[in-house]
């Protein structure tokens, strides 16, 4: 879970950089600590 947890904050920095996205978030079943091996990894971004 903790690899998962870095590959996602890097992916924010990304878009950060390349989108101007001033913030992203988690949410869905990551967010909540129910994921599953079918579950997928849902992103919001807020941007300019």
């Amino acid at each position: 879970m903790k690899n998962l947890e870095t590959k996602i904050r890097k992916y924010i920095d990304l878009m950060k950089e390349r989108h101007g996205v001033t913030s992203g978030m988690v949410v869905g079943s990551y967010a909540k600590g129910t994921m599953n091996p079918n579950s997928d990894v849902d992103l919001y971004f807020i941007g300019p």
